[in-house]
């Protein structure tokens, strides 16, 4: 009975499943809850409705619970705090 190569363990080692490089892939999973340039919510409860007419106890919320990047924090963070015009 012939023995089967099977796959290189290159490939295996450098490549997840998909071919995309290891370094490519992303490994902060943070969520992104409304778009910047309109301000509209994309998830969850309000999804269409703008960050600013929110209520403040559902953005003090997704301060605490969802893992966001640092530009979306800072936005919700100045519309609790009432910096915003």
């Amino acid at each position: 009975m012939k023995k089967d190569k099977g796959f290189g363990k290159r490939t295996l080692m450098n490549e997840n499943r998909r071919g995309i490089q290891n370094h490519q892939i992303n490994l902060t999973n943070k969520v992104v809850p409304f778009r910047i340039s309109d301000e509209v919510m994309k998830m969850g409860k309000y999804k269409g409705i703008k960050v600013t007419a929110l209520p403040k106890d559902y953005l003090q919320w997704l301060l605490t619970n969802v893992e966001m990047t640092d530009t979306h924090a800072s936005m919700i963070k100045d519309i609790v705090d009432g910096k915003t015009n």
